[in-house]
């Protein structure tokens, strides 16, 4: 989606945790770059945050003909056997990642597994299970696709597209 002027927008996708995964969409739908951090989970409880911090600095720098939009992945961990400690460290990565984003004037917004499924992969697909977002993924790409996490983050990054389209 460049502009007139050849701007072009990007969008990076992020699938929060202590293995964040992360992929830069390109406005046309192409993957540019997607993996996943190790945030690391043992030692000072501040660190994966410290960490996550780190990786955004050096990894979210858009080139000057472009713009940067990020999307998140937006969990509800209260469902999950480990679900007060989970989404404890899950608010501490979305508050590193807004006020990154504030810091930055990067436009941001998240949304539910669910409602990112559905929309990337069509229509009865918002329940879709982790294997099967990870082999849509790789059909996608027509490459291999290392963890869930950067699946999910692709597939979040896909999603971030859709938005930028429907408010052009």
């Amino acid at each position: 989606m460049p502009d007139g002027g050849g701007h072009q927008h990007l969008v990076a996708g992020l699938d929060l945790g202590r293995h964040t995964g992360y992929a830069l969409v390109g406005s046309r739908g192409e993957v540019i770059d997607s993996g996943r951090w190790d945030l690391g989970s043992g030692g000072r409880v501040g660190q994966p945050y410290l960490s996550l911090q780190a990786r955004l600095q050096s990894w979210l720098v858009p080139p000057a003909d472009a713009s940067l939009f990020v999307a998140y992945e937006n969990v509800n961990f209260m469902a999950m056997k480990d679900g007060y400690r989970a989404s404890q460290r899950w608010g501490g990565y979305e508050g590193i990642v807004t006020a990154f984003c504030e810091r930055h004037k990067i436009r941001y917004s998240s949304a539910g597994p669910s409602t990112i499924r559905a929309q990337v992969m069509g229509k009865g697909k918002g329940h879709a299970k982790k294997p099967e977002v990870w082999a849509y993924c790789e059909r996608l790409l027509g490459r291999r696709v290392a963890t869930d996490d950067e699946a999910d983050a692709i597939l979040t990054g896909l999603w971030g597209t859709t938005l930028l389209e429907s408010r052009a």
